[in-house]
């Protein structure tokens, strides 16, 4: 394989950003897919005969009948509805779950769970023995699994024992969670089968495109969980948890004054300071982007994540973001 063009330090660890430049990743990953170095997220493992009860309590998941190979994407919310944690849980069996969360976010993460953690009788731990990978637009089949992929469940692959999933959020993107001592095994399966890997700056670039918020990063101690668009993260009608009374409040009674919307951005200006106040053309404040990357095909032009007050998500008018010293507005429109 080719050697990386260019790592990057991204929250404290060392990744390759761009593989071939930003262009000719997102080229190859539109022609013929690739693979994703995930090796940057980290894994909690939460085991114990009460687990499950504790997840269900403690998260916006319903862990009430926990079923082997489930995947659910959820959260850790304050008695507030803010956000503290997101990511992926597997489960594993009945007592064992593993929680896949973003980069940075390992050790916050089992300091969390183990801080609300008292007379239950479970263990909580980070997990490096496991690592995750991403496939592109890749034919899972060319692994010979074992059983066919089902919509919220991963698929165990008898040869490396790794867990195999879709991603909800984005159609292309299947989720890898391998044990440490098979990677290498699974990068030589991709060398032979000609899968290019692809720069980690794509990776996020494809969660901007599909309009997933980096919590922490990407909102703070007073946004909601339902402002920041995480609905799917938290399940329906389940019982308490933290923050649920907030949650089921606004869903029966009322809405958020404010919503996370995929934008698209004209006459974009790579030096724009972030977040950046989105106002009206008469000048009032409609919101703020907080997250965008340029088109790697189109330099005028970026897509990114922004919090828009309601009045204008009912009553779409044009936007753009404030600044001073742009040459030309960088117009802001919404995206399906």
């Amino acid at each position: 394989m080719d050697s990386p063009l260019f790592l990057k330090d991204f929250k404290n660890q060392k990744v390759v950003w761009e593989y071939r430049g930003f262009a000719g990743d997102y080229a190859l990953a539109k022609s013929q897919g690739g693979w994703f170095d995930l090796s940057n997220w980290s894994t909690v493992k939460i085991s114990g005969p009460d687990a499950a009860d504790y997840l269900h309590r403690m998260s916006t998941v319903n862990f009430k009948k926990p079923q082997a190979g489930q995947v659910s994407p959820g959260a850790f919310l304050t008695g507030k509805a803010v956000p503290i944690l997101w990511g992926y849980f597997i489960t594993v069996s009945v007592t064992e779950f593993l929680y896949l969360v973003p980069p940075g976010k390992g050790e916050f993460a089992a300091e969390h769970l183990e801080q609300f953690h008292f007379q239950e009788n479970l263990q909580i731990a980070l997990a490096p023995e496991w690592k995750a990978l991403g496939l592109w637009d890749f034919l899972l089949s060319e692994l010979h699994l074992a059983e066919p992929m089902m919509p919220g469940f991963a698929v165990p692959d008898p040869a490396t024992g790794a867990w195999i999933w879709k991603d909800p959020f984005r159609s292309s993107l299947s989720w890898v969670l391998c044990p440490e001592k098979e990677v290498a095994t699974l990068r030589n399966i991709f060398e032979v089968l000609a899968i290019p890997q692809l720069g980690y700056r794509l990776f996020e670039f494809f969660r901007l495109d599909a309009g997933l918020i980096a919590v922490g990063e990407e909102t703070t101690d007073k946004t909601l969980a339902l402002e920041a668009g995480l609905e799917h993260s938290i399940s329906p009608q389940k019982g308490c948890y933290p923050g649920q009374e907030v949650v089921e409040r606004i869903l029966s009674y009322g809405r958020v004054n404010r919503k996370l919307a995929r934008v698209e951005l004209e006459n974009w200006d790579a030096d724009m300071a972030l977040p950046a106040e989105v106002v009206s053309l008469a000048g009032a404040v409609a919101g703020s982007l907080v997250a965008a990357e340029v088109l790697p095909d189109n330099p005028q032009k970026a897509y990114g994540i922004a919090y828009i007050h309601r009045t204008f998500l009912d009553k779409p008018e044009e936007l753009q973001l404030k600044s001073e010293s742009a040459a030309a507005p960088v117009k802001l429109r919404f995206r399906s």
